[in-house]
C-alpha cells in the first residue's frame, strides 16, 4: 500500500535547454543520494505530451505507506521538488499529497498543511 505526492508545473512556454538541464541533475543526484536504502518510487517525470497544452513538468512519487521511514522520505521528495521549483521560474505550480493540497513557503519551499506536520 502506498500514497503518493502528485506534482504539475505549467506556464505559457516550454522548458528551455538550460532548466531542462538543470531539472535532470536534481532528480539525478536526489536518486542517487537517497538515504534510505532501497528506495519505494523514484521521483517519477511523466513524458510529454501532458494533458494540458501549458504543462511543463508533471509527475508522481509513491511513497511506502507502511515504513517506519515514510514521514522522512516524504520531507525528502519535497525538498527535491522544492529545489526543482526554484529551477523552474515563472511557473504555476499544484502538489498535493494525495488529495490534500502542499503549500509553499517562499523561504520554506514545500511544506505540509500544520495539521498534517509531524
Amino acid at each position: 500500500m502506498s500514497v503518493s505526492i502528485y506534482y504539475r508545473a505549467s506556464r505559457d512556454h516550454a522548458l528551455s535547454s538550460e532548466e531542462d538541464a538543470a531539472l535532470k541533475a536534481v532528480v539525478d543526484r536526489a536518486s542517487a543520494e537517497y538515504p534510505f536504502g532501497e528506495k519505494y518510487e523514484d521521483l517519477c517525470l511523466y513524458s510529454a505530451p501532458f494533458d494540458m497544452k501549458d504543462t511543463v513538468l508533471q509527475g508522481s512519487t509513491a511513497l511506502p505507506a507502511g515504513d517506519e521511514n515514510v514521514y522522512e522520505i516524504l520531507l525528502y521528495w519535497l525538498e527535491c521538488l522544492t529545489e526543482i521549483r526554484r529551477v523552474l521560474p515563472g511557473c504555476e505550480w499544484e502538489m498535493s499529497l494525495e488529495d490534500t493540497e502542499l503549500e509553499w513557503d517562499e523561504a520554506g519551499g514545500w511544506q505540509l498543511p500544520e495539521y498534517m506536520d509531524h
